[in-house]
């Protein structure tokens, strides 16, 4: 089964400021490798879930309404912030209807693959009302 990337260009306008690690700069420099290395044309592009009632409602199921209007009062930010999250739900679909599969790390399956989620901001938090970054 092959390998999924997770990946849009409006993840690339999410950035934290200079030299902190989840920047721009960091997704520019993973697909310069995948690109470099032929890696990427091995790869099914998963394009990021857009429907935003969708993504709200997934939101919803782990956060409180408070964050989700945390998240609007972004701005621009919220678009790029939203695409992650539908970003993280195609990925799934993708796994759960058979496009591709992810494994564990050390895995010695031949036919398994690696599920890459190449997105900003990584959308994994700890708690119910409020970012927590990564």
């Amino acid at each position: 089964m092959p390998t999924g990337l997770v990946f849009d260009d409006i993840y690339s306008n999410h950035s934290l400021g200079a030299g902190h690690p989840e920047s721009p700069e960091r997704l520019l420099a993973i697909r310069k490798i995948l690109n470099n290395n032929n890696i990427r044309k091995e790869l099914v592009r998963i394009s990021p879930l857009t429907d935003r009632d969708y993504i709200i409602k997934a939101i919803l199921r782990v956060h409180s309404g408070s964050h989700i209007k945390s998240i609007i009062r972004c701005g621009a930010m919220a678009e790029v912030i939203f695409s992650a999250v539908g970003g993280v739900l195609a990925a799934v679909d993708a796994v759960m209807q058979g496009t591709v599969r992810t494994v564990t790390a050390g895995s010695r399956e031949r036919d398994s693959a690696f599920l890459i989620m190449l997105q900003s901001p990584p959308v994994t938090h700890k708690v119910h009302t409020a970012a927590n970054g990564f």
